[in-house]
């Protein structure tokens, strides 16, 4: 820990002094979280990587993939009024790396600031105060120096010191139950080679994910259940600004068919 509450991203690797037999990567977490995972001289060092979707395989040359099971939550679904227009529920993380999305959530609450479009944010760390946000900025930069990978100075100031008024405070639960007051919900992925759980608690909660992630893993189903972006703050603002209600009751419908 850097200061108390705020944890590395990054934890050392230890490899055997006398490794044998068959070397296994199994790639779980994304680049931008774990930059040293993602280097040619340590790719180099498995007889066979294992990763979780398509896109990261191809990209790794995988030998095997692993999907992510999917894991509904747990709480029992009411359906209530739905009054609010979105939500994004994500912890404000920071990374150097080109591939990081978290900016571009980053901006696109800003985008909703200005324009005054409702959007109410959930997670934690976005009220922990300046001192800790450079830290966290700093531990991310550092990560991604010692990697020796591409770093973005853009993603790591994006919105330094932002005061964000949408805030709602940490999330009860990591099950995002507080989705099911809202019609739209903002789904970006940490990186754009995998499908995360994120999308299924969205649409177990009936909240239709305006989606920014690799649609092509998706199957036909959940494409008619979701509303796919770009990865652009002009993308996710169209959107959010032409949502139609008859449109979102039938994306609804969908989704309950495939929970």
């Amino acid at each position: 820990p850097l200061v108390t509450g705020v944890q590395t991203c990054a934890l050392p690797i230890y490899y055997p002094k006398k490794a044998t037999g068959v070397k296994i990567l199994y790639l779980h977490e994304p680049e931008p979280v774990r930059p040293d995972l993602y280097t040619k001289n340590n790719l180099k060092k498995y007889d066979h990587i294992i990763t979780i979707s398509k896109t990261r395989a191809a990209r790794v040359r995988a030998t095997a993939i692993v999907p992510l099971p999917i894991q509904l939550p747990k709480y029992k679904k009411v359906e209530i009024k739905r009054d609010k227009l979105s939500a994004i529920i994500n912890e404000h993380k920071f990374s150097a790396s080109p591939r990081g999305m978290y900016g571009l959530r980053r901006k696109v609450i800003v985008e909703c600031e200005k324009k005054g479009i409702p959007l109410d944010i959930f997670g934690q760390q976005w009220s922990d105060g300046y001192f800790l946000e450079i830290l966290r900025r700093r531990q991310a930069l550092r990560i991604q120096i010692r990697a020796l990978m591409p770093i973005s100075f853009k993603e790591v100031i994006s919105h330094i010191f932002h005061n964000y008024s949408r805030k709602q405070g940490p999330t009860e639960s990591t099950e995002c139950e507080e989705l099911l007051q809202y019609k739209t919900s903002i789904v970006i992925e940490n990186d754009l080679d995998y499908v995360s759980e994120k999308i299924w608690k969205s649409l177990y909660a009936g909240s239709i994910p305006i989606y920014v992630g690799p649609v092509d893993e998706l199957d036909s189903e959940i494409k008619s259940a979701i509303i796919e972006c770009k990865p652009s703050v002009e993308s996710i603002i169209e959107k959010l600004q032409s949502l139609d209600e008859k449109i979102l009751i039938y994306k609804r419908k969908k989704a309950k068919e495939i929970i």
